[in-house]
């Protein structure tokens, strides 16, 4: 079985973790990073205790939405937040009708 990293945790793993009755505090990743180094061992401190008192069934669920940092195939995925931009080719209808085949007619 795979654990959760505590300084991984994501908006929606927050919400879910913050849903349950045990939690107190949960800090996602990004709050982690934007703390004050010293204060940054503190808030995975309070993440892990959280995580380990969770009951088996919630900790499957958090595990299964941890997003892993390598997919089954060994492929390494870029964050969405550092990939560039999604270019999308023409449509069929703007390939039948565009401003010069308009005007051709």
């Amino acid at each position: 079985m795979s654990s959760v990293d505590p300084t991984k945790i994501t908006p929606e793993q927050k919400k879910f973790l913050e849903s349950l009755p045990e939690a107190s505090s949960v800090f996602s990743e990004q709050e982690i990073n934007e703390a004050v180094e010293g204060l940054q061992n503190e808030l995975i401190s309070a993440n892990q205790s959280l995580i380990e008192n969770l009951s088996p069934e919630n900790y499957e669920q958090l595990n299964i939405n941890q997003v892993q940092p390598q997919s089954s195939s060994g492929v390494q995925r870029s964050p969405s937040n550092n990939s560039g931009p999604i270019i999308q080719g023409p449509t069929r209808a703007q390939d039948q009708f565009t401003l010069r085949q308009a005007l051709q007619h």
